[in-house]
């Protein structure tokens, strides 16, 4: 797992793995884009799959590759015309909710409120504790829930648009360098440190992550601030604790995690830093 976008030491893995008869599975759920002495993440294993939502401006998608092995025979379904469009207007609001794209949601005021209000009566309508129905994926909304009905599914047509559109080399460049900005500004600031002492060539950083002395105090000042904070891996899964693994336990107790996205601008990256530096640690 290329954790945050940095990779694992690749060679060494795909030597122990064809040693031993294993096959190689990259996960670059964190890491789409980037490479690993100047070939593609993804491509060293016998398989890949990796998360389009971390790095792209859609609601949901995954991807899955392979470099050794066809893959012809999966035949993908479409999700139909209620996905497409949750699909869409996600993603569109997500992007005015962070004061983007403001012709488009005011051209699209009246729709988007007559689709509020007719999904409101829906809701009034269903029995009390009553599921609505599943319009995607619960992992689009973070959940570790795992549904079979949507294996055969493929992405939306908006978040295959999105990704045929999107400059992978443009957003490669603009990560690292916000990264490199926020590096900047933080690295020694007491009661936190770096969790990566520097940037791989290579690197397209899915977040800034830190280690932090008292990481629930920190990520709630941060919060009250307004501060966007990741905390990768918390919950552990069931059953990993300390003495399944003490690593994983205390990076995911320890690590608060900030945003590098391409579409930050620079007063957001100094407005950024100026508030963790001002709730100190």
């Amino acid at each position: 797992t290329h954790y945050f976008g940095f990779h694992q030491d690749l060679d060494a893995l795909r030597a122990l793995c064809d040693a031993h008869g294993l096959k190689l599975l990259e996960d670059c759920a964190h890491a789409f884009i980037g490479d690993y002495r100047g070939r593609p993440l993804g491509s060293y294993g016998d398989y890949a799959i990796a998360s389009s939502m971390k790095f792209f401006p859609v609601y949901e998608g995954g991807v899955l590759v392979s470099a050794r092995a066809p893959l012809d025979g999966v035949a993908l379904q479409p999700a139909g015309f209620g996905f497409e469009a949750k699909a869409l207007l996600n993603s569109l609001e997500r992007g005015f909710a962070y004061g983007r794209l403001p012709a488009v949601r005011a051209a699209l005021w009246l729709p988007l409120k007559l689709k509020d209000l007719a999904w409101g009566l829906l809701k009034a309508r269903r029995p009390a504790g009553a599921p609505g129905p599943a319009l995607a994926p619960d992992s689009s909304d973070s959940s570790f829930d795992f549904d079979p009905r949507w294996i055969d599914k493929r992405s939306s047509l908006f978040a295959r648009t999105m990704l045929r559109l999107a400059s992978p080399g443009r957003i490669a460049a603009l990560r690292r360098a916000h990264y490199l900005r926020l590096d900047e500004g933080l690295r020694g600031l007491p009661g936190v440190r770096p969790l990566h002492a520097g940037l791989p060539d290579g690197v397209c950083p899915w977040v800034y992550p830190l280690v932090a002395e008292d990481p629930d105090a920190l990520a709630a000042r941060l919060g009250a601030a307004g501060v966007p904070v990741t905390r990768f891996g918390r919950p552990l899964w069931q059953g990993v604790d300390e003495s399944i693994c003490p690593n994983a336990a205390m990076l995911s107790h320890s690590v608060l995690a900030l945003p590098c996205h391409q579409e930050l601008r620079t007063q957001e990256l100094d407005w950024l830093i100026a508030a963790v530096r001002k709730v100190g640690p």
